[in-house]
């Protein structure tokens, strides 16, 4: 999701907040139940999930811009800080991954101080109706 949102041009907070909302409820499925150990989890792996949806878009467009020399998509994610480095982009890079956190923290914070208060073992996502 971030990846395609990313494509399109935009950084949006609302693919960070599913990804906090699917690790959430991922925890609660396998962990059984939620608590302030699974919450955290969550939201650390959220942040990773998201430290490598930035990579892999950059990539993409490392990629599109180089693919007539025949490079690969992996050598493209391989070379990423190089080519960033080389160009100057590197604040960029950082500035899209600084705003993707703050939106992904603006739009799940709701979500986590939820957990948050009802992390006593029975933790529920409602379905939006």
């Amino acid at each position: 999701m971030w990846i395609g949102i990313y494509k399109l041009g935009y950084i949006a907070g609302i693919a960070g907040a599913a990804t906090v909302i699917c690790a959430l409820k991922g925890y609660e499925k396998f962990g059984g139940a939620m608590d302030v150990k699974g919450i955290v989890a969550s939201v650390v792996m959220s942040a990773i999930m998201i430290y490598f949806a930035n990579n892999i878009a950059w990539a993409w467009e490392i990629y599109d811009a180089f693919k007539s020399y025949h490079i690969t998509f992996s050598e493209a994610y391989r070379s990423l800080h190089d080519v960033l480095s080389s160009t100057g982009s590197q604040s960029d890079y950082y500035a899209d991954l600084v705003i993707g956190y703050v939106l992904t923290l603006i739009c799940s914070i709701g979500t986590v101080v939820s957990a948050f208060r009802t992390s006593n073992g029975s933790y529920t996502i409602n379905k939006v109706k």
